[in-house]
């Protein structure tokens, strides 16, 4: 009798160990879609502001410009960062270089790591993928470049200069 209760009590904490496990697994990938979700939300939303802004005729050539930014760099190439370089490459702004482009290279500028300094010259740095732009802030700064913004941080910047201008 004593034998068959050890081995139920051995049984239960056993089924009690998976289930801990399983408990585990589900929240990681509860947390992981979460993440995702927030994600695809700020890019969706990127994409908004960035259209609103276009229909309006405020593009981001016409903000660089404005600024004083006609030598630019792009940073972390993502679908994003492509389809800005389009927009700007016929615009007279310069695209000196891609810093850390990834698996995206495109024929006609330069890539280099974020470990090199692309060129002197650059007005602005503008890192296309939001969700790591404190990573490379912290790369590029210390590699003494100066002017390092975010793309959603440049849209931002534009939807309160276009408000200012209409306001």
């Amino acid at each position: 009798m004593k034998i068959i209760i050890l081995m139920l009590i051995l049984i239960l904490i056993i089924c009690l160990l998976i289930m801990r496990k399983i408990w585990g697994l589900y929240r990681e990938a509860s947390n992981i879609s979460a993440k995702n979700s927030r994600e695809m939300s700020h890019i969706i939303e990127i994409y908004d502001m960035w259209l609103r802004l276009n229909s309006d005729g405020y593009t981001f050539s016409r903000y660089l410009k404005e600024s004083g930014m006609t030598n630019v760099a792009l940073c972390a190439l993502t679908d994003a960062g492509v389809r800005l370089y389009r927009e700007l490459k016929s615009t007279g702004i310069n695209i000196v270089c891609f810093i850390d482009p990834g698996d995206m290279v495109l024929p006609d500028v330069r890539c280099v790591s974020s470990e090199e300094i692309c060129e002197e010259g650059i007005d602005m740095v503008i890192v296309t993928d939001p969700f790591k732009f404190e990573i490379f802030r912290e790369k590029l700064t210390a590699k003494g470049y100066k002017n390092i913004d975010s793309i959603d941080g440049i849209l931002y910047a534009m939807l309160k200069a276009q408000a200012e201008k209409e306001g």
